[in-house]
């Protein structure tokens, strides 16, 4: 007579002998699936299929198998070549890989499967043309693609989107549009309510100070023109007010002293010399307005 089938029982057979379902079933002379439906009852957690192989110091029958040297292989993949999984089930693979971080080895796995695969090219190529390498069609495609690809990471998110870098260059917003941005700011929809510059900061006033400065940087020291710039001068708050735009807080600056002056620590001190040197320059050009006057009046 066979002995009751308990906890006590599965657990020595399963957990401290080690034996697999099928070989508990035939022991006791019942089927697997009881034997599984005994393991949920009693709460003992079943060993996946690898767990079973290691118990038993056993490796999977395909390991180290490939089509080439196994008719069963051979006929899984040529059933699996053409294959396509539906958008559903994609959508299952993405989800349980979701919250599954990589492990160490998987990573470095990886990684070192990039390297070898970059290694292996570069030493194919070494020494031939795309051509050689590539054949003429595929060599013909990567050329046009690449043609003007740029080098820079900017000037190549700016192609790959074909975007240009300056899209509003010559052009201004009108009231109108002005009157959104108010709006999407959080504003009333006032022209210039809540923009970084008010409306009287425009380029006629900007034009303005850089011919009041003879389009030369006003660092003292620097005397760089607009020409050797490579571009217009940067016209500088000094007061670092951006809405108090008199021309008493303007002063022209190339792009690098324009950079200097923006630094925390040194902005009292740019301040305190450009005030000193446009009061100067108010002084100066009153005194000789007044003797050119005084040579006339003569």
């Amino acid at each position: 007579m066979k002995p009751k089938f308990t906890k006590k029982i599965l657990k020595k057979e399963y957990l401290i002998n080690k034996l697999s379902q099928s070989e508990i079933a035939k022991k006791y002379n019942i089927s697997q699936s009881v034997v599984g439906g005994y393991l949920k009852k009693f709460n003992i957690p079943a060993r996946s299929v690898s767990e079973g192989l290691k118990v038993k110091n056993l490796t999977s029958w395909c390991k180290g198998l490939t089509k080439e040297t196994d008719i069963r292989i051979a006929k899984y993949a040529k059933k699996l070549k053409n294959r396509i999984f539906s958008n559903e089930h994609k959508q299952k693979l993405r989800d349980a890989r979701k919250n599954k971080p990589l492990t160490d080895k998987q990573l470095q796995s990886i990684l070192n499967a990039g390297r070898i695969g970059r290694a292996k090219i570069n030493k194919d190529r070494k020494g031939k043309t795309y051509e050689e390498y590539y054949g003429l069609k595929q060599a013909k495609k990567i050329k046009k693609k690449f043609a003007n690809r740029p080098s820079s990471t900017l000037g190549l998110k700016i192609w790959e989107n074909k975007i240009h870098p300056r899209g509003m260059l010559g052009k201004t917003h009108s009231k109108k549009t002005r009157s959104k941005l108010s709006l999407l700011g959080g504003g009333t929809g006032i022209p210039f309510e809540n923009a970084e510059y008010p409306e009287e900061f425009n380029n006629q006033l900007k034009k303005e100070i850089r011919r009041r400065d003879n389009y030369t940087c006003q660092m003292s020291g620097c005397n760089c023109s607009q020409k050797k710039n490579g571009r217009k001068l940067d016209v500088h708050h000094i007061d670092y007010d951006k809405q108090n735009s008199s021309k008493g807080n303007l002063i022209s600056l190339c792009q690098r002293c324009h950079a200097l002056t923006n630094i925390l620590l040194t902005r009292k001190g740019f301040q305190d010399l450009f005030e000193y040197m446009i009061a100067m320059k108010e002084i100066v050009n009153k005194f000789l307005i007044k003797r050119e006057a005084d040579l006339k009046a003569k």
